[in-house]
């Protein structure tokens, strides 16, 4: 899955930048939707509120995460799902 987060390539693992990555950690683990407050305190101090904000945007706006109203943001699909999609675009594409 080719995705751009702020004008870029996703380049670290499966396809994900460092803060795609770790925001991803973080829906693929909760059991419920986070809002944009659970998620950037959990990040707190490591990206600043522009970037996490910019790439949720992003991410939602390749598919990869949704939005429940009011309620936040999930991961569209499980880990092992999108690995598993990340490692069928790669063999398509060598």
């Amino acid at each position: 899955m080719s995705v751009m987060v702020e004008g870029h390539l996703m380049s670290g693992s499966y396809g994900l930048n460092r803060t795609a990555e770790q925001i991803m950690e973080l829906l693929w683990n909760a059991e419920t939707p986070l809002s944009y407050e659970e998620i950037a305190e959990s990040v707190k101090g490591m990206w600043r509120t522009r970037k996490i904000y910019i790439c949720l945007t992003e991410l939602e706006d390749a598919g990869i995460i949704g939005i429940k109203g009011d309620m936040g943001y999930y991961a569209v699909c499980k880990k092992d799902e999108f690995i598993d999609h990340w490692g069928k675009e790669q063999i398509k594409n060598f």
